[in-house]
Parts: structure tokens; C-alpha cells; sequence
């Protein structure tokens, strides 16, 4: 049977022709170790970033304010005294970062560029965090239209009414002699600690000769008053040999690192948590690595980080997206999404499954964390996310309770129709979670009345009411999947989207002619008729272009796009 495409987003490869030949691998190792990244779709103008705000802590009973047209990926900021929340975002091409404010419930400030000309992050890649205890915010973002990737952030003391210049993250120093380190998608996770300090949580990747590679990956901790302000929290791999199938797109071997700094003993100030890959567990339905849940205690400036710490096993299932959160006391949260079949259904990967989420509650000790219990708060056939770094999912509202946000479904079909962002709160006085069911399906509520697709979760200091922000309606990732898996079927595939002097289009696999291929320029307009093989783009200015495969007489199924980033 023939494989039916949909739209194809960009897949950043950074393939190079061979590896270095210091690696010394053959050519299905070297495919494994190549990163693979997805940016997100393109919006249409119906698109626009929406807020929810509790009415009191753990109520579950929603108002909501709807942002301007044409935005989406929305993560939102709690203020000291609840408003203003300032809103980080992308615009309708998915490239450029954009803010706006609430400083009234109901009423948003204008939208104002972020990254400025030449820093975009060109994707998915941005977060933010506002501190607690003053007006200090950050947006954070990484561009992924170069390689090695950069890493960016502003900062405001005035509760976002005003920001501060770009400044360039520093990259630590990971690897040596020729291999560069790089920022990924996954990176960047910023959060201000109790006593008002920032803090931002890096995953960084090695890149040898133009080819960035998932492993070894790295963990760290950047604190700006620290020094030296990088440590290391963390270094994951194996031999290239031994590495038993690909991570899958958007990941790095350890990756999406976030934190969040602890009360209790004086020794124990500040928990990191990521996710890390098992070389050895493949999942036999996809061909993908399992991943587990590690983390890592670190001192009350994060200078200093003791070893890492297995959580959750990738024993037979993924376990993934893990958010930390302490309670308050030496007890700390481990939330993550328990997946069944390892890859990310909604990109075709594999069947859909009723996947957990689950929370594990830890006692910290000096050896480690010692598990309490484990509690499901619900369950989705919805990938928790398809891109982007970790986002803030479990927060504690100190005095109430702890809140927990998820995206939803139980869709099998890849359609999505009852995609919802879901949310849980863990009462403090009643020493359980608000809403659970025998099916775990059925736990949780849904925050919008409509649908939606996830941002992230705040609380706000002053009340401890959850804030959470979403897209309606919902942007689903968009890549050239098949409805069955067959490695014959023909159509649109790359080795790599960002090129430099040539552009290789596939060949055909059999008889039957490829369809014609146009290369399109970010206004829409043709510059060059694509043929199989190579094509010479020398001629053309650097830039964002797109890879428009023309309909065929014969098929109905819909074209396929995929951007490319033309460099010198």
C-alpha cells in the first residue's frame, strides 16, 4: 500500500556527508547519533494564545481571556502580586518570538518583538520565568537556524513593562579540541529560586565538522552571580557502538532538564531532573530508544551537584517530560508521562496508548531519593509534547497545595477532536489529589471549554491560584508520516533542511516518476525548479525558503512542504 503524506516541517539534521574520521563508525551507527529535530507547524490567523486563571487554589473552575490573533505557543509568568503575567510566544511563521502583557485581567498590552533581527529562535525553543518574591522575568530561547546553536535571553525588572538588551548565553565549556558545544531545541529551562536569584538549566550536544550528534549529552547549571556560572550537573552516552536504535526527533540522550530549589536540610537546596535514554532498551514497535527519569541534588547556589540519580527506569516503557517540584520540606514531586510505545504517536510513531501520568513523591536523603509513593493523576493518548524545552508543569503553591497540567486526549485516530489541557492540584489540607477516577483516563479536569493544545503552568504568589496558558485552537505537529510502515514507499524525504551550496532532492525509488519539486522563497514566490539529486543554490541569498512538492494529477493526497535554511 502506497504511504499517504501530510504536511512535512522542518527536520534540522545537520547531516554531513561523512563523520569525522576520528569516529571511525559505519554508516547505521553514525545515523543513530545524529540529532534530528522538528520545528513547529505554521499557524493560520485563527490561532491565538488563550489564559485560564482558577478562581481560588484547587477550585477547578475557570476564567478565561483570549490573547491576539495569530500567535500561539504561548508560555505565561506569574507576577509578585498575581497580575501583570507577561506571555512569551511565537508568530503565525512559528520563527519569531514575540511578548505581550496582561497587566489587568482581561486587557493585553500590544505585542513586541523578542529576539530581534538575526537572533530568532526559528522554531520552538523559548520559555520563560518570573521570580516570586520581586519583578524580575526572563525569556529564554535558542536559534536553531545555525549550527552550533546559540543560546539568548532578556531580562526586566519591572514586571515585563521594560526589558533589557539581548544577551547571548555563554556556552560551557563541554568538549574539547574540535568539537564545538551546542545549545538544542531541548535546552534552556530559566527559574528564579526563593531568594530571588536566576537560574537557567542547559542541555548541550557536541557538533564535530558541521554534524551535531546526540550524545555524549550534557546537563548544566548557569548562575550569573556563580563562579565559575557553569557547573555540570550531569554527562550521558555509551560507546557508538553500543547504542541500540535513534532517540527520535526533538531529543538529545539527556535532555529537557528543569529544576527547582527545596526547603528542609542545609544540605539540600536546589533538585535538577531530565530525561535520559537507555542505550540497550529499544522499543521493538518503533525502533526507538526507552527513556527513564534521572536527577540530581545540587547546593542553594548550584555550584555544586552530587551524582546522578535514576527515578524512573525505562524498563519495558518511556518515561518522559518529567517536572520536579518540592512540597515545601525535604519532600520533592517527580511528575512525568508514562509512555507505553516509545515515539511520539501523534508523528505516527507507533500505536496510540492510554499513557499515565503519573507523580512520584520522594524523601530526599543523602543517598538519593527514596520513594514515598506513586500516584496517577491521569492519563492521555496525546504526546505531552512533540518539541521544545521542559515547560513548567508542576508548581506548588506554598500554603495550598501542588498543581499539575497536562495536554489531553483519548483520540486514537491522530485527529485529536477532544485535545484539552487537563489539570489535577494536590490539596495540602486534604493530603490527596482534587479529581481521580478508577480510570485514570477519566482523572483530572479540563481547564477550556474548547479546544486547545497546552503552554505551560503558573501559580500566583499572592493567592496561589493556578494560571495556565494554551493555543485555540490546538496546533498539531505536522511530519511527512506513513499510515503504515513500509521503507519503499515514495515521496518527499531529506537527508538534511539546512544546506549550504546543495540542495539533494531524492531519487526515485522505482519506475515511477518523482513529483515536481519547487523551491519557494518566504513570500511564496518560485526561484527554482527542484530536480532529483542535486541542486545548486549558490546563486541565492541566505535565507528561509520552502520545498513545495507539486500535486500530481493522479494523487489526492495533499502536498508536501518542508523549510529549508539556506547558509554561507
Amino acid at each position: 500500500m502506497k504511504a499517504r503524506f501530510v504536511v512535512m516541517a522542518l527536520a534540522v539534521t545537520f547531516c554531513a556527508a561523512v563523520l569525522s574520521p576520528a569516529f571511525g563508525y559505519g554508516a547505521d551507527v553514525r545515523e543513530r547519533m545524529i540529532v534530528r529535530n522538528l520545528a513547529p507547524p505554521q499557524l493560520d490567523d485563527s490561532v491565538r494564545p488563550v489564559v485560564a486563571r482558577d478562581v481560588f487554589a484547587g477550585a477547578g473552575v475557570f476564567g478565561y481571556t483570549e490573547g491576539p490573533l495569530g500567535y500561539g505557543w504561548p508560555l505565561i509568568a506569574a507576577g509578585t502580586d498575581s497580575l501583570p503575567y507577561n506571555v512569551a510566544m511565537l508568530d503565525t511563521s512559528g520563527c519569531l518570538l514575540s511578548r505581550a502583557r496582561i497587566p489587568t485581567w482581561g486587557n493585553w498590552d500590544s505585542v513586541f518583538d523578542v529576539a530581534g533581527s538575526g537572533n530568532q529562535p526559528m522554531g520552538e525553543t523559548h520559555n520563560i520565568a518570573s521570580s516570586k518574591d520581586s519583578n524580575k522575568v526572563c525569556i529564554t530561547w535558542v536559534r536553531t537556524d545555525t549550527s552550533p546553536m546559540p543560546g539568548y535571553y532578556r531580562l526586566s525588572n519591572d514586571a515585563g513593562a521594560t526589558w533589557g538588551p539581548i544577551q547571548e548565553l555563554p556556552r560551557p565549556q563541554a568538549y574539547l579540541a574540535d568539537t564545538l558545544t551546542s545549545f538544542h531545541v531541548s535546552s534552556l529551562y530559566p527559574f528564579y529560586d526563593s531568594s530571588n536569584r536566576l537560574h537557567v538549566m542547559a542541555a548541550v550536544h557536541p557538533v564535530v565538522h558541521d554534524t551535531a550528534f546526540i550524545m555524549p549529552a550534557e546537563i548544566w547549571h548557569w548562575g550569573p552571580n556563580n563562579t565559575p556560572q557553569w557547573s555540570r550537573v550531569c554527562r550521558a552516552g555509551c560507546a557508538p557502538e553500543h547504542l541500540g536504535a535513534p532517540v527520535g526527533y526533538n531529543a538529545l540522550y539527556a535532555c529537557r532538564p528543569s529544576a527547582s530549589d527545596v526547603g528542609g536540610h542545609y544540605y539540600l537546596n536546589m533538585v535538577a531532573v531530565w530525561e535520559q535514554f537507555d542505550s540497550s532498551d529499544v522499543d521493538p514497535a518503533t525502533n526507538l530508544l526507552r527513556a527513564g527519569v534521572y536527577c540530581s541534588r545540587g547546593d542553594e547556589n548550584g555550584e555544586f551537584w552530587g551524582s546522578p540519580y535514576c527515578v524512573a527506569q525505562a524498563g519495558g516503557h518511556s518515561q518522559r517530560f518529567p517536572s520536579v517540584a518540592s512540597m515545601g520540606d525535604d519532600t520533592t514531586l517527580f511528575m512525568y508521562e508514562v509512555d507505553l510505545v516509545a515515539g511520539f504517536h501523534v508523528l505516527g510513531q507507533g500505536s496510540a496508548t492510554n499513557n499515565p501520568i503519573v507523580v512520584l513523591k520522594t524523601w530526599l536523603s543523602m543517598n538519593g531519593p527514596e520513594p514515598v509513593s506513586l500516584d496517577t493523576l491521569g492519563g492521555t493518548t496525546y504526546d505531552l509534547q512533540t518539541c521544545g524545552p521542559a515547560h513548567s508543569m508542576l508548581v506548588n503553591a506554598p500554603g495550598h497545595g501542588v498543581h499539575a497540567l497536562w495536554s489531553y486526549s483519548s483520540d486514537t485516530s491522530r485527529s485529536f477532536p477532544d485535545l484539552n489541557v487537563r489539570y489535577n492540584f494536590y490539596d495540602f489540607g486534604m493530603r490527596c489529589w482534587n479529581w481521580t477516577d478508577p480510570d485514570f483516563m477519566q482523572s483530572g479536569v479540563n481547564v477550556f471549554p474548547y479546544r486547545a493544545g497546552a503552554g505551560c503552568l503558573a501559580a500566583e504568589p499572592a493567592t496561589g491560584a493556578a494560571v495556565i496558558s494554551a493555543c485555540a485552537p490546538p496546533l498539531l505537529p505536522h511530519v511527512a508520516v506513513e499510515e503504515r510502515p513500509d521503507p519503499q514507499a515514495a515521496g518527499l524525504r531529506f537527508a538534511g533542511t539546512i544546506v549550504r551550496n546543495v540542495l539533494f532532492m531524492p531519487e526515485a525509488t522505482d519506475h515511477k516518476p518523482q513529483a515536481a519539486s519547487s523551491l519557494l522563497d518566504i513570500g511564496g514566490r518560485k526561484v527554482l525548479d527542484l530536480k532529483s539529486g542535486a541542486n545548486d543554490v549558490r546563486a541565492l541569498a541566505p535565507g528561509v525558503y520552502f520545498v513545495r512538492e507539486e500535486p500530481q494529477a493522479v494523487s489526492s493526497r495533499p502536498q508536501a512542504v518542508l523549510k529549508v535554511v539556506v547558509m554561507r
